[in-house]
């Protein structure tokens, strides 16, 4: 996702890998039992306009960015562990 790549996640609907995929908006997710279903998603991909991949690819990079850096998660953390007493 960093990469500002679209993404294409072979995953189990509603894992949390895939609620993380439709909640950034950065690509599709294929259930890993279905090769057809993969090879069709890649070509629909392929034929998106590449302003449309560009656009899932930024989505991504910019929700790890809000989410995932050492500047959010580190407060995050600190309040943690300090609400529990460590």
């Amino acid at each position: 996702m960093l990469a500002a790549r679209p993404v294409i996640a072979l995953t189990i609907p509603g894992s949390d890998i895939a609620d993380l995929i439709d909640q950034s908006q950065c690509g599709w997710v294929v259930d890993p039992d279905c090769p057809n279903l993969l090879a069709a998603k890649i070509k629909e991909v392929i034929m998106l306009k590449p302003a449309e991949r560009k656009r899932r690819g930024d989505m991504g990079r910019d929700y790890v960015l809000r989410q995932f850096t050492k500047e959010v998660c580190l407060p995050k953390i600190i309040q943690t562990l300090k609400a529990t007493g460590r």
